[in-house]
């Protein structure tokens, strides 16, 4: 019978008391966890129809005034090189006093029990946060943006940069091990800058990783100039692509070094604001990752369709000066809306390869406006699929057919009307209502939902959800939809998309699949959604997780404190490990084998499933779906198998696999343990019979055992034929009669045997044979 216990020197860290910022939505959450190593089918899991969904959120509160959660780096960094992706945030409000506005920049770090707290205490360290101050004087507001850039200086740890924009400054701050908090004037050897001068126009307004352009080995950065004058065209920005360096010299981008700056690329029209760039994937199948812009002022159908917006795509071989106006075969131009107002390229974010083309898609932001002049506008954004092509691409949320397409090659127009030549080229995401701001940030995430496409989140923080104790409109409460790709290209409407953990009903696309789920804001004025960021995993369960911005969210009377939360997602991470009661048994011996199971995180509640021990990849006989509760923090048992069936020779490999009997939390597969099983002996039993005139032996080697070998005695040899499903053979041995008295004492009989694998065991019995007088009637 399978015991259970806790296992053997199992830890688990608990929660710390005052993590009190944790919250859970008020249903299971739950994302489809991963196939195990091995392929048999499950049981159907509870929670399994909230597929896609996060199974904890938790939350960091702010400083008050600070506006915590108004910047979010996007994409995995790993600041302290530990393994769990790190957040990056920004505080562009936080107070240092007495000083007003200085603005400040926190890292939270990941780890296996990640959990929100409260920034407004003295002991940062001690709830794995590190703060960035900013200098000491009043309204610097450092942090209104935050970038993840990689490894810049090629240490092994990921940088990330700090803007301030009205010093036209971009700080570059280096990871380190024991990554450290500490006031931005003492820079030091812990960064360089990235820096204009009086006349430039917002250096750092946004900035982001774009990978290793030049092939140095080194992660180069984006870093825009919003308000830049370039080309005679004022207010037209400019994105410089800053080459990494090992050093910790300051780059001057007015009068920048041999090697400095890899690119510029200008904005294509005066007034436009070139403002936003993310490294987007490799678009057009060349190898190479190029680069996606934003630009939400942009007038590409005329100035008379005002604040349009336009997104660009920059190849990433082009080199040198790079003007937008004038890409040729260096990219290709993205055209907002023609109804005005729409500002496409607010934000942009890779999307991954949506279509499954091979090529990498695009995430664009268009919050919109709305005016008297204009109408209601709710924002939302467009899926754009990558191509090698240079035509532009055309969006038009009024068009039923597809949204987002590209005229034919031979079909040059400036106004998207493509003489019946449309193909679709993506998708339009329509906000939920009338001055939802949804679009106003973006990210692409990985497939979360499990049906191999990458999915995204849209953030709305100008959304009102109802209250769930009221059911009244909490104004400006805010959203972010949670968005799952999808191949075909109708619209998403964004108000189908129902809060997470309901059951859906009308949120299905043309092919019955589900569109995705919302999070809501916690009270009015939050502005949750304000920031998104897919970024790389927290708790280390294997899963890329999600964080949100609310940027001016009231709590604990801290007033436009802000609040950043942390969308965990993927099943909670379990551990399977077997062990084995010895390495090498004799043939017949059976095996004990200990599989311990522990959850990695004490977050959650009671969970169980069942346990299935392999031998050579089968089930091994009567350990197969064992059941096994793990009720309790720090939620771990253990059980045993014993494998009596040990008669096959040779090397054999165990594995143990708990499948979860709920998709919150994971299955999990331990390692191998390899048990070597011996030949087994020959075992010759020889019988001596006194009154009849010899004695008889038999040999038995192990199952498997080959067809014979030979044996022999004192008295005499003979031939061992072993036959039958236990294999077996007699030998019959004269016995020396002298004067009617068998003066035989002992035997020895010695057997050679040809077992199964081949190897040849030998093994030898005696008999002692008293002096017994024959009967007369065998004299």
């Amino acid at each position: 019978m399978p015991t259970v216990r806790p296992p053997r020197g199992a830890t688990t860290r608990m929660l710390s008391a005052a993590a009190a910022a944790s919250i859970l939505l008020g249903a299971s959450l739950a994302i489809v966890p991963s196939a195990s190593a091995d392929e048999s089918s499950h049981s159907p899991k509870a929670n399994q129809h909230l597929v896609g969904q996060p199974t904890d959120l938790t939350t960091w509160v702010g400083d008050g005034s600070s506006a915590t959660g108004s910047a979010l780096a996007q994409g995995s960094c790993d600041v302290n090189g530990d393994g769990y992706s790190d957040a990056v945030v920004g505080a562009w409000f936080w107070d240092k006093a007495p000083l007003n506005n200085v603005g400040a920049v926190y890292v939270l770090f990941g780890n296996a029990e990640v959990q929100g707290a409260e920034l407004n205490t003295t002991d940062l360290e001690g709830i794995h946060v590190a703060r960035v101050d900013g200098p000491s004087r009043a309204n610097t507001s450092i942090g209104f943006s935050v970038g993840c850039f990689g490894d810049v200086n090629g240490d092994g740890y990921d940088d990330f940069g700090i803007s301030h924009y009205s010093d036209q400054v971009t700080y570059v701050v280096f990871g380190a091990k024991d990554f450290t908090g500490f006031a931005i004037d003492y820079l030091g050897d812990r960064g360089f800058l990235v820096k204009g001068n009086a006349s430039s126009g917002n250096v750092g307004y946004s900035m982001s990783r774009v990978g290793d352009l030049n092939s140095d080995g080194l992660d180069d950065m984006a870093i825009t100039e919003v308000a830049a004058n370039y080309n005679n065209r004022a207010r037209s920005g400019r994105v410089w692509i800053v080459a990494g360096q090992r050093g910790i010299e300051d780059i001057n981008l007015v009068a920048p070094l041999d090697g400095q700056i890899i690119m510029t690329i200008d904005g294509a029209a005066p007034q436009e604001r070139l403002g936003v760039s993310t490294m987007a994937g490799d678009v057009n199948g060349d190898g190479i990752s190029d680069i996606l812009l934003g630009s939400y002022l942009a007038t590409p159908h005329g100035v008379a369709v005002a604040a349009t917006g336009a997104a660009y795509v920059v190849f990433g071989g082009a080199r040198g000066a790079i003007d937008t106006a004038n890409l040729g075969e260096n990219g290709f131009l993205i055209l907002g809306p023609p109804r005005q107002r729409d500002r496409l390229g607010v934000s942009v974010a890779a999307a991954g390869d949506v279509n499954g083309d091979g090529l990498a898609d695009l995430l664009i932001g268009a919050d919109g406006v709305a005016n008297a002049t204009t109408g209601p506008r709710s924002g939302g954004a467009a899926i754009v699929y990558g191509s090698a092509s240079t035509q532009p691409v055309y969006t038009d949320p009024t068009r039923v057919d597809a949204a987002v397409y590209t005229c034919g090659e031979d079909i040059v127009v400036s106004s998207g009307n493509c003489a019946g030549q449309e193909k679709p080229r993506g998708y339009w995401i329509n906000g939920a209502a009338n001055q939802d701001s949804a679009g106003y940030s973006v990210s692409g995430l990985d497939d979360v939902n499990g049906d191999g496409i990458p999915d995204a989140i849209i953030g709305a923080y100008g959304y009102d959800p109802l209250s769930p104790d009221t059911g009244t409109p909490l104004s400006g409460a805010g959203g972010a939809w949670v968005v799952f790709g999808k191949q075909s290209t109708e619209t998403v409407e964004l108000v189908e998309i129902p809060l997470a953990g309901a059951v859906p009903d009308a949120s299905v696309d043309s092919n019955g699949k589900l569109a995705g789920y919302r999070l809501d804001g916690h009270a009015a004025g939050d502005r949750f959604g304000r920031q998104v960021a897919g970024i790389g995993d927290m708790d280390g369960n294997g899963v890329n997780d999600v964080v949100i911005g609310g940027d001016l969210g009231i709590r604990n009377t801290l007033q436009q404190s802000g609040e950043v939360t942390l969308a965990l997602m993927g099943a909670r991470a379990v551990t399977a490990s077997l062990a084995a009661n010895a390495s090498a048994v004799e043939n017949g011996a059976p095996v004990t084998l200990t599989t311990d199971v522990v959850a990695a995180t004490t977050r959650g509640s009671a969970f169980g499933g069942t346990v299935t021990f392999f031998r050579d990849g089968t089930a091994v006989d009567g350990c197969d779906a064992l059941p096994l509760d793990l009720s309790g923090a720090p939620f771990s048992a253990s059980i045993d198998c014993v494998d009596s069936d040990t008669s096959a020779a040779g090397a054999h490999t165990y594995t143990a696999r708990f499948d979860s009997a709920d998709a919150l939390w994971a299955d999990a597969t331990s390692g191998e343990v390899a048990v070597t099983v011996g030949e087994g002996a020959v075992q010759p039993t020889p019988t001596v019979t006194p009154t009849q005139p010899g004695n008889s032996a038999t040999a038995t080697p192990p199952r498997g055992g080959a067809n014979g070998g030979n044996a022999s005695s004192t008295s005499g040899t003979g031939g061992l034929a072993l036959t039958g499903a236990e294999p077996h053979g007699a030998l019959f041995i004269a016995v020396l009669l002298f004067g009617g008295v068998a003066l035989v004492s002992v035997r020895r009989l010695s057997a050679l045997i040809l077992t199964g694998t081949g190897a040849r065991r030998t093994s030898t019995a005696t008999s002692r044979i008293s002096q017994t007088p024959l009967s007369e009637d065998n004299e």
